[in-house]
């Protein structure tokens, strides 16, 4: 148990008229609120005001509206509809402060998010592992085919390569439609291989000898080829799952996507999603907030599926921090002729959703990219020589910010560099403004603050996340 909860934090509100009520913190806060942010606030004990936030909802029935918030979320939700997306309605009104538990669902959401790997780094893994197989295809005459005692499949008098179960199901339904083989896929399943070698070659001569086919060709992991896919031939090699994976990588690559791709060797299908989320610092999560935007999708190299491929745009729809995705118009065809324009719309797909991530989210992907060696900490009210140590070290950086006063006010200031110091010690990150922002926040919840200190905190760097960007681009 922490210790606002064994002791809970007392407020002083003295309004305008010199009245005063006393009550636990989110009473206050919320009474404060509603009066419109008349009078100051302090915490019993204290003759120093309490620096006011917008209080987290604390239960169903004393909830806080942000208007600034609402504001931002219903100017984004119209653009957004009017480039065609179509996203859930929240449960409760834009703006509403979530419950708490809210609040720790989204970081814990985040948190999961934050272990996966980068988007194009998961694409290229899997573009790489296919590229592996060594993929080919070879053209033929049915006339051509035969099949030797042992199930393997090639042309007369070449060489033959065992046919996996997946292409022949293809096989199955040439013979099928073409009337010479009515359910083959039932009985050449059961039959031995000389068995059924005798009955395909000697059914495979009542079809269209000239009729011409696709083979694809791939070697296993035991070093054997073997035939995975048989196709028409008007089947791509341009529009495999390699070529598209690696051509999403190049549109996602350096946009903090992170995502999942898993590829079935079996029946060749290839699903994948990539989205970026936003850091719950940055964002100040409310309902109605889109947090997070990508894609998701699918591919089928062997003839079964086709490519598709859809933006989406998750939402925060409940005080508890329910979220549901909505979605915009994507792309989807089968794989037929060039594949170039199906790559280019994936791009397009892709940079839609990139377009709809909020300010914030692009504040933050160049937060990551920042060495705080190339930030102007002058500018920032930091004197000079804690300016030019702020540009040799993260640590140094996070002292200047708290000596300068703009982190941590009203809080001790040697014990809050050593929280602050004690956290980037346990994550160091690579040097940049990010790696600041997330000791701050870390400090504000592994160190024995209240709750009012960690409120303050992790506003204080949301506040500067945006400051701090553009000291470094000046």
């Amino acid at each position: 148990m922490s210790d606002t909860e064994t002791n809970p934090v007392t407020l002083i509100w003295t309004r305008r008229d010199g009245s005063t009520q006393r009550g636990d913190k989110d009473a206050i806060m919320a009474a404060y609120w509603r009066s419109g942010q008349k009078g100051t606030i302090r915490e019993a004990g204290s003759m120093t005001p309490t620096p006011v936030v917008a209080p987290v909802s604390a239960g169903f029935f004393d909830l806080t509206v942000d208007a600034e918030k609402a504001k931002t979320i219903v100017a984004q939700e119209a653009e957004m509809k009017a480039q065609g997306w179509s996203l859930p309605r929240p449960y409760f009104a834009a703006g509403t402060r979530m419950l708490k538990m809210g609040v720790s669902a989204y970081k814990a959401k985040h948190e999961a998010w934050a272990k996966r790997l980068p988007a194009s780094q998961a694409m290229e893994q899997v573009a790489a592992h296919i590229a592996a197989e060594q993929r080919t295809d070879v053209n033929v005459r049915l006339g051509d085919l035969h099949m030797d005692a042992d199930g393997c499949v090639g042309r007369k008098g070449g060489p033959a390569r065992q046919i996996e179960w997946t292409a022949w199901d293809r096989v199955y339904g040439a013979l099928r439609d073409g009337g010479v083989l009515p359910d083959g896929s039932k009985l050449l399943r059961v039959l031995d291989p000389a068995t059924r070698a005798t009955v395909f070659n000697e059914r495979i001569q009542a079809m269209d000898p000239d009729k011409e086919v696709k083979l694809g060709l791939r070697k296993g992991a035991d070093g054997q080829w073997s035939i995975f896919r048989v196709v028409s031939p008007r089947y791509p090699t341009d529009g495999q799952a390699p070529v598209i994976l690696r051509a999403l990588a190049r549109q996602l690559r350096g946009k903090d996507f992170r995502g999942e791709v898993i590829y079935d060797p079996g029946t060749t299908t290839v699903r994948f999603n990539a989205a970026h989320m936003v850091d719950p610092v940055s964002l100040d999560p409310v309902v109605g907030d889109v947090f997070r935007a990508g894609v998701k999708g699918s591919t089928n190299d062997a003839g079964m599926g086709r490519f598709k491929i859809d933006p989406f745009a998750g939402r925060i729809v409940c005080i508890n921090c329910t979220v549901m995705d909505g979605y915009a118009p994507g792309y989807s065809r089968i794989h037929r002729g060039s594949m170039a324009e199906a790559m280019s719309a994936a791009a397009t797909v892709a940079q839609k959703s990139i377009d709809v991530l909020p300010v914030f989210a692009a504040d933050w992907s160049r937060a990551r990219q920042t060495s705080v060696a190339d930030v102007e900490w002058r500018k920032l009210g930091v004197g000079k020589k804690a300016a030019a140590e702020a540009r040799e070290s993260v640590p140094a950086a996070l002292e200047a910010m708290v000596r300068a006063g703009k982190i941590g006010s009203g809080t001790h200031r040697d014990a809050l560099v050593q929280h602050m110091l004690n956290a980037h010690k346990a994550e160091p990150g690579q040097g940049t403004v990010a790696d600041v922002l997330n000791a701050v926040t870390r400090a504000a919840h592994e160190s024995m603050m209240d709750a009012i200190q960690r409120d303050i905190l992790e506003r204080q760097a949301g506040a500067l996340l945006p400051v701090l960007v553009k000291a470094a681009e000046a």
